[in-house]
C-alpha cells in the first residue's frame, strides 16, 4: 500500500473518506498505514484514516470498536444542537448484520410520530456528513445492546453525550421500553405515552390472537446467522410475554450473565438457554 494508492481511488471514486486497512501480509511486515494515510491525505481531497486490522491482532469485537473509535475523528465540534435529535449506535452492516431495513424504517416511523428525529445510524449505513455532525445530537440510543454499550460509553466520555439504555424493540412491552428510554430522556416521555397507546390500540386484536396462540407453548429460538445473538434473545423475550416459554438453542458464550452486558435486559425467570 502507497500513498499513490489512494490517490488512485480518489480520482477513480471522488469519495468522502478513504480507509487504508491492514492485512496480515502488512502487519507482519511492520507497514506504517498510519503514516501512508497522513501522506495520502496530501494528495487527495478528502480525509484518509488507517485501521489496522491483520487478522492476528485481535478479534471482530476489538476491530469493531477500533473503527468506531477511528470514525470518532470524523466527529466535527458542534456549532448547534439539533433539538429532538438522536443517534442509533450498535447497528452495522456486514455479513451478518444486526438490523434490517424494515426495522430502521419501523423505528424511524415511530420516533418521527413522537416528532424525534434521527442524525445517524452509526455504522449501519450512515454517512460521513452524518458522522460529522454526530456531536449534535441531544441524545444517543441503542440498537444492538452488546454492540451500541460501549459506543455509547466512548461518546459519553469524550464528547459527554448521554445514552439510552435498553434492548432491542421487538414485543409490545420491549417497544414501549425502548420509546420511552428515548423520549423520557428528551423530555418528550408525554407524547410517546400517546403515540404509544394509539399504536397499541391499532394492533390490538393481533395482540390478543398471539397471546392466545403462543400461551403455555413452547417457542424455540435458534441462533444461527440469522438473527444471530442478541435479536435471538430479543426475539425469545417477545414469545415470553405473549405468554410462550422460550428455549434459545446454540448460544453464544458472549451470552452468559456474567460476560453479556445486554442480558440484564433480556434474562427472565423460565428461559432455558442451550449450548451446542
Amino acid at each position: 500500500m502507497t500513498s499513490g494508492s489512494s490517490k488512485e481511488a480518489y480520482n477513480k471514486y471522488h469519495p468522502d473518506l478513504i480507509v487504508i486497512l491492514s492485512c496480515c501480509c502488512s502487519g507482519i511486515i511492520g507497514d506504517d498505514v498510519e503514516s501512508i494515510a497522513r501522506e495520502a491525505e496530501k494528495l487527495v481531497g478528502c480525509r484518509v484514516l488507517a485501521l489496522r486490522s491483520e487478522g492476528f491482532g485481535g478479534d471482530f469485537r476489538s476491530g469493531y470498536e477500533d473503527a468506531f473509535k477511528l470514525i470518532m475523528d470524523l466527529m466535527e465540534p458542534p456549532e448547534t444542537k439539533m433539538k429532538g435529535t438522536i443517534n442509533i449506535l450498535g447497528a452495522r452492516w456486514d455479513p451478518t448484520p444486526t438490523e434490517f431495513n424494515w426495522d430502521m424504517d419501523e423505528i424511524e416511523r415511530l420516533l418521527g410520530e413522537v416528532g424525534i428525529k434521527i442524525n445517524a445510524i452509526i455504522a449501519g449505513g450512515c454517512t460521513v456528513e452524518q458522522i460529522k455532525h454526530a456531536r449534535e445530537v441531544e441524545l444517543n440510543t441503542l440498537w444492538c445492546f452488546d454492540w451500541g454499550q460501549k459506543l455509547g460509553d466512548l461518546m459519553q466520555e469524550r464528547f459527554g453525550i448521554p445514552y439510552s439504555k435498553t434492548g432491542q424493540p421487538y414485543g409490545p412491552e420491549a417497544t414501549k421500553e425502548w420509546l420511552l428510554g428515548v423520549a423520557t430522556s428528551l423530555g418528550m416521555e408525554a407524547e410517546a405515552v400517546k403515540v404509544i397507546e394509539q399504536e397499541i390500540k391499532g394492533v390490538e386484536s393481533e395482540i390478543q390472537y398471539l397471546r392466545k396462540a403462543l400461551s403455555g407453548k413452547t417457542a424455540v429460538v435458534e441462533i444461527s446467522e440469522f438473527p444471530g445473538p442478541i435479536r435471538a434473545l430479543s426475539l425469545a423475550r417477545m414469545a415470553a410475554d405473549f405468554g410462550a416459554h422460550p428455549v434459545v438453542i446454540n448460544v453464544h458464550h458472549i451470552l452468559s450473565r456474567n460476560v453479556c452486558p445486554a442480558s440484564s435486559f433480556f434474562w427472565k425467570p423460565g428461559f432455558i438457554l442451550k449450548s451446542f
